[in-house]
């Protein structure tokens, strides 16, 4: 199950549409020296899931080791933010669909105490 704080409104979707989003990384400096701090990306799809191919097949399977697990689903340690919306739910996360314009923040997760 998937949950987004806020307002619940998370999207799933089949079809491929061209997307256009506002990436950015936070506390992972091997993304950021890979695809730059702030970025905006068109993609084809419209998932999480396509975002990362896409940033994959352009920048390299460094981006693929630090975004995705062994089973290609969104590292459990990886937060992803969508309009300022924390997506948790490690098993459909990287399915979470994206439309035009969202910003999309990457940030590992962090605890202490």
């Amino acid at each position: 199950m998937v949950f987004c704080c806020k307002s619940f409104r998370c999207r799933f979707t089949k079809g491929l549409d061209t997307v256009k989003v506002h990436i950015e990384f936070f506390g992972l400096p091997i993304l950021t020296n890979i695809v730059g701090a702030v970025h905006e990306i068109e993609f084809e799809g419209n998932t999480l899931k396509d975002l990362i191919a896409q940033l994959t097949r352009r920048y390299g399977t460094g981006v693929e080791r630090v975004l995705v697990d062994d089973e290609k689903r969104l590292n459990p340690y990886i937060l992803a933010v969508i309009n300022e919306e924390l997506i948790v739910g490690h098993e459909e996360r990287s399915e979470v669909r994206l439309t035009e314009g969202d910003r999309v923040i990457f940030t590992i997760m962090a605890g202490g105490g």
